[in-house]
């Protein structure tokens, strides 16, 4: 089981949760957990292997094909939900302070996150009360009835990326359990100590039967290795595009379900007779909230010509004010970026679009007062149109690039030119115009006077941002499977 260490020493953990119980890994190996704001170790966990996740999934196979779980009420399983998210909740200080440590969150955002995640696994309790899992149906010329029932899909998958891991798998976990399903949660490598602690979480609800759910961090292998597994019913990925499609393929053989959560160019349309100074602040953290590191982010931002300069200039001048630093402190508002590796990527699409002629007005670069870790400045590019690189690219990245228009014709156009469709907003004192701008826009969801993400409702893109709902009743129904029984 883990190993708990005083505050602020590493956090250790020596096994897995499979199949209800804390289980030795296949592998003596360890991974070591280093800190991005430090860069020194904050935690380790064993490796993962596909011996691992075998056992795994067949605690998850026995646990839907044997166990109790599918064929209890969903008010039933509510219940059950309700004393994980009372477990959770208990746990928060200290998923704050290891999210930090391992992530590089601020406190403040940290904090923020894992509070809100505990009513994630109430909003999916509370689904169980009113979604209609059976509906009567006749139909033309027949003499009977037919039922149409919602069964569980069997066992799911779910694979979490490292921005957020305890929140995407209460997205996840919350609808497939409450749908009767089982399931593994794969969390990234990058951050895993937070998802262990929810694994502790778990454990100690003891009406959960064993196998329902089983949290097993794991890199590339093992990820393909679960979604090309015959065991699997249905896989829900969350991650960037490239990786979403290398799972899709996994799953292709066995015909597996599969839900993709995937990257995002948002683009933000303020139109010309907003206040400028009272978007600029929602603007920029549109952009550069958790250092750029979110698939929703507005990283597009389209300003009116005639005002463009202004706003551009108003909008550098934030960015320069931007608190960046040691996630621990409260003052701070920015911390780093994941990895040594993101930060390279970053600073190589940063590199191309200046190479490319694209205005660099701000930032660009790592900050010069800080020596450790994988911080970046928050950067702003003008360019001339959306065709160039750095408007089409999922930087995830603190980087925002400011596009011009003249027309609302024309902003809707450059919003929607782009591979992908998550997000976006628009800002308009202009209720009518906004939402008639919103509903133009090829995207998954659209904020009017305000950014960010509300996955109580379902949330998911179009075109290569992916497919599928998450959030809602929506994200329920993507769980469960309908059948007919005609009497």
């Amino acid at each position: 089981m883990a190993v708990t260490s005083p505050a602020g020493s590493p956090r250790v953990y020596d096994a897995f949760y499979l199949g209800g119980s804390w289980v030795s890994p296949a592998s003596p190996e360890v991974l070591e957990v280093s800190s991005p704001a430090t860069e020194e170790v904050v935690g380790s966990i064993p490796v993962a292997t596909v011996k691992d996740a075998e056992r795994a999934l067949r605690a998850a196979r026995a646990a839907f094909d044997d166990g109790p779980w599918p064929h209890m009420s969903a008010v039933a399983r509510a219940g059950i939900l309700r004393k994980l998210s009372v477990e959770f909740a208990r746990r928060v200080d200290e998923l704050t302070e290891t999210y930090t440590a391992e992530a590089g969150s601020p406190l403040a955002a940290s904090r923020a996150m894992h509070e809100r995640v505990v009513s994630y696994w109430t909003r999916a309790a509370d689904l169980a009360a009113y979604f209609p899992f059976e509906e009567l149906r006749g139909w033309p010329g027949g003499d009977g009835r037919a039922r149409m029932v919602l069964a569980p899909s069997g066992v799911g998958v779910g694979i979490q990326p490292f921005n957020g891991p305890v929140s995407t798998a209460a997205q996840k976990a919350g609808a497939a359990l409450v749908a009767g399903c089982t399931m593994v949660l794969k969390p990234a490598i990058e951050n895993p100590l937070t998802m262990m602690i929810l694994a502790e979480a778990v454990a100690a609800v003891d009406e959960l039967p064993p196998g329902v759910l089983n949290i097993l961090p794991g890199g590339l292998e093992v990820g393909q290795y679960l979604a090309s597994s015959p065991l699997v019913d249905k896989v829900s990925f969350t991650g960037s595009t490239a990786a979403g499609a290398s799972v899709m393929r996994a799953c292709a053989d066995n015909i597996t379900r599969v839900a993709l959560e995937l990257g995002g160019k948002s683009a933000a349309i303020v139109t010309d007779d907003v206040d400028l100074a009272a978007i600029i602040e929602p603007i920029m953290w549109g952009a550069i909230r958790s250092c750029g590191q979110i698939c929703y982010a507005t990283t597009r931002v389209l300003f009116p010509r005639a005002v463009f300069d202004d706003a551009v200039s108003a909008l550098a001048e934030a960015m320069r004010r931007v608190r960046i630093g040691d996630p621990t402190d409260p003052a701070t508002e920015l911390g780093p970026l994941i990895s040594e590796r993101q930060r390279k990527r970053v600073q190589s699409i940063v590199d191309s679009a200046v190479d490319e002629g694209v205005e660099l007005v701000t930032g660009g670069q790592p900050p010069a007062h800080l020596a450790r870790g994988w911080f970046f400045e928050p950067t702003l590019f003008a360019a001339k149109d959306n065709s160039v690189s750095v408007a089409q690219t999922e930087v995830f990245g603190p980087v925002l690039t400011a596009i011009p228009y003249d027309t609302d014709e024309e902003a809707v156009a450059i919003a929607n030119d782009s591979d992908y469709g998550l997000g976006g907003a628009v800002f308009s004192r202009d209720i009518d115009r906004a939402e008639s701008l919103a509903r133009r826009v090829r995207t998954g969801h659209v904020y009017i006077n305000q950014t960010g993400a509300f996955t109580g409702q379902p949330f998911g893109g179009f075109k290569r941002s992916g497919f599928d709902r998450e959030g809602g009743p929506e994200g329920l129904l993507s769980w469960l499977e309908p059948r007919m029984i005609f009497s």
